[in-house]
């Protein structure tokens, strides 16, 4: 299973994604139009390998906040319509 949510720039010039695995590995991905993506992986602490036991934390964290904003936005979308 696979989590993903993304979130575009203020400036509209492009997407930050986050992709959750399974086993708890995290993807982060820019996303620019036009030229495709270049992404990183932080892998989950402990018997996933992970070294970045603080970053992987806080990559989860960022993954809750960006899709907190997305349901937020997706009720002002609602509400304007």
């Amino acid at each position: 299973m696979r989590d993903k949510v993304e979130r575009r720039d203020d400036m509209g010039n492009g997407k930050l994604r986050l992709v959750v695995d399974g086993d708890g590995d995290v993807s982060v991905a820019l996303v620019l139009p036009g030229h495709g993506f270049l992404s990183v992986e932080f892998c989950t602490p402990g018997t996933g390998g992970g070294r970045s036991r603080r970053t992987h934390k806080a990559l989860l964290a960022l993954y809750d906040a960006m899709t907190a904003d997305e349901e937020e936005r997706a009720d002002a979308v609602r509400t304007a319509d």
